[in-house]
């Protein structure tokens, strides 16, 4: 089974900040999944990014020296 990781745990990975990840999965550099997530306090649909980790080891096989 996959595992997945938010934005968050992502950038925490790479010690960047959530927008330079987003950019990279809305620039084509990182693949994510797009998943819309219902928020009750402020009654609005966000939309959540998730990487898979084999996602994430070949975007390092691709970016390391």
């Amino acid at each position: 089974m996959e595992k997945w990781f938010r934005v968050k745990e992502v950038a925490a990975r790479y010690g960047v900040g959530r927008d330079t990840i987003k950019r990279r999965i809305e620039k084509g550099y990182l693949k994510a999944l797009v998943m819309p997530e219902f928020s009750k306090e402020r009654n609005r649909v966000y939309n959540v990014y998730l990487v898979a980790k084999s996602e994430l080891q070949r975007f390092e096989r691709e970016n390391t020296r």
